[in-house]
């Protein structure tokens, strides 16, 4: 049935479906849109992606295999931001202010709570949504040196567009950015 069902639904212009006959007892793995999978992993994420990319590859160019996909996606526009140690010891800030500063303006930190008779509400500091979306907001931020004088982050930290994966899989405690 799905070898019948497959050509005419992927058929379709801009759609791949993925049809499978789902096991009656699940033994490991994470689910899947195939019967098999291989989970890849690594401290070094560049090899990582570069290497998931080269197996999909060369998996897809097998002729006995069919349905080959993943669910690493390199698709998530997102900034890096690269800190000049040096640069920024020499003005008077330290690494975890930028890291604070970073999270305070795109995190969610709860700054304070406000207690009524009924309810109490967190109060959660965060930057205006148009100024999430826009990577020139970080010429915005600013700095206290240990002097006491308000440094720029652009002048001790560089910032870059990417891109990145759209979601993160785990499995167990490890974090696997790629399933094959």
């Amino acid at each position: 049935m799905i070898r019948e069902l497959a050509p005419k639904l992927n058929s379709v212009t801009g759609i791949r479906t993925y049809l499978q006959l789902p096991p009656s007892i699940r033994v490991g793995g994470r689910p899947t849109k195939t019967q098999y999978q291989f989970t890849l992993q690594s401290a070094d994420i560049d090899a990582l992606y570069d290497n998931a990319a080269k197996l999909e590859r060369a998996l897809r160019a097998l002729p006995t295999l069919q349905d080959v996909t993943t669910d690493l996606q390199i698709k998530n526009p997102q900034v890096s931001v690269k800190i000049n140690r040096d640069r920024a010891t020499s003005l008077g800030v330290t690494v975890q202010q930028i890291e604070q500063a970073l999270y305070d303006a795109y995190g969610s930190r709860q700054v304070s709570t406000i207690y009524t008779p009924n309810n109490q509400y967190w109060v959660i500091l965060e930057l205006l949504p148009e100024y999430q979306r826009d990577p020139s907001a970080l010429d915005l931020l600013y700095l206290r040196s240990q002097r006491g004088n308000l440094v720029p982050l652009t002048s001790v930290a560089s910032a870059s567009p990417d891109v990145g994966p759209l979601s993160v899989n785990h499995s167990g405690q490890h974090t696997m950015p790629s399933n094959l």
